[in-house]
């Protein structure tokens, strides 16, 4: 009995760990920064050598400007920084010493540069709000995101756009994939598609 009172938290106030960061004390975000939130049911790994942080089983990914959602896997591929030039970090240890220390130190997410590119798997659901405030959702099986060309490919099943309900575009075969430039423009593979869109008469 004793021993259980030790951990009881009589109050119900949340423990130091648990207690949000207040406002102003988060650290503020530079220009062109946002933030991003991962959470999955299935643990996750960090490839060191290959600079690819892996996501496993029903993915959530939030960041300010969209939301992604997959039940499989979420790949994020990074590049590595370009530490040339350097000089010898320790006069007092030969080459071989310090090659040794600085790999080690360098096995983390500290050595990583610029995201390079995103590939998530298992009924993948992206949900963004366009410029004008319409949201959007894509659907495929799987979607890649090129973070150097700002490139989207939707693939697997029978990829879909939607704007609303009564305006998609959707694939009517599997195999079929939507390429979505930065610029908005998109292209679909051959094949059979179904689009509707809502248009305004110049004379209701």
């Amino acid at each position: 009995g004793k021993g259980s009172l030790l951990v009881q938290n009589p109050t119900n106030e949340p423990t130091p760990a648990e207690k949000e960061v207040p406002d102003n004390e988060k650290p503020k975000l530079e220009n062109g920064e946002s933030t991003l939130l991962v959470e999955c049911d299935g643990g996750l790994y960090f490839d060191n050598d290959a600079g690819i942080l892996a996501y496993l089983k029903n993915i959530r990914l939030t960041e300010d400007r969209f939301k992604l959602t997959c039940s499989k896997e979420l790949k994020v591929f990074l590049d590595k920084k370009q530490d040339a030039g350097e000089a010898n970090p320790d006069p007092g240890k030969s080459d071989t010493d310090n090659t040794k220390k600085d790999n080690e130190e360098k096995k983390n997410l500290s050595s990583f540069g610029d995201l390079k590119q995103i590939i998530a798997t298992g009924d993948v659901k992206v949900t963004r709000v366009d410029d004008q405030g319409r949201p959007f959702v894509a659907m495929s099986e799987t979607a890649s995101y090129d973070a150097k060309t700002g490139e989207i490919i939707l693939s697997g099943g029978r990829p879909r756009l939607q704007q609303s309900a009564k305006q998609y575009l959707q694939a009517q075969e599997d195999g079929q994939w939507i390429r979505v430039l930065k610029s908005g423009k998109l292209v679909t593979s051959a094949g059979k598609w179904k689009m509707e869109a809502i248009v305004k008469n110049k004379n209701p």
